[in-house]
């Protein structure tokens, strides 16, 4: 009877054990917020930004943006800095009063979450547009956490981001989507 109670407390605590290693998927929530170098022409040259199928780009560059949590909202990196890579496909740009350019990215975070540092790399593929209201260019895309270079105390998954692009070269990201950590 001592041997079956030693074994029901071991597998117990191994069961426990395992739900707090739990992974869970939930809509997650990060910003990234920064000001951009001049935009250069040519693409750039990291990652999934690396591409122009015009032939006609411009690259825009955040080497020191911040990365920060939606009060209340569980998040994806936690607070840290990250480096924003944009190749603007200019080639591709619609034409008319409400002009859109496409563009594809990359952001390199480099966090601390959860008392643990991470970094995670996330592809981005959207459009901004000509300002209808406000001086400011307004953002919009998708994004999927990498998986080269392997996420280092990171999540899984994919979502959406808004945000905007000023005419001093501010910018401001809203990420959200369902993340597995």
């Amino acid at each position: 009877m001592k041997r079956f109670a030693v074994g029901f407390a071991a597998l117990s605590l191994a069961l426990g054990a395992a739900q707090a290693r739990a992974v869970t998927t939930e809509i997650r929530y990060a910003t990234i917020v920064g000001t951009s170098s001049a935009p250069a022409s040519n693409q750039c040259s990291e990652g999934y930004a690396d591409q122009c199928p015009t032939s006609s780009c411009t690259c825009v560059q955040v080497s020191g943006a911040t990365v920060g949590v939606v009060a209340g909202e569980p998040n994806i990196a936690g607070r840290g800095t990250a480096k924003l890579f944009l190749t603007f496909d200019n080639g591709a740009a619609t034409v008319g009063s409400g002009e859109c350019t496409p563009f594809f990215g990359v952001a390199e975070l480099s966090t601390e979450r959860a008392g643990k540092t991470s970094s995670e790399t996330l592809n981005l593929n959207g459009v901004s547009c000509s300002p209808i209201t406000t001086a400011n260019s307004p953002i919009l895309g998708g994004f999927g956490i990498a998986t080269d270079p392997k996420p280092i105390n990171g999540g899984t998954g994919f979502g959406k981001f808004s945000g905007f692009l000023d005419p001093e070269g501010n910018v401001s990201l809203t990420l959200h989507g369902p993340i597995t950590q």
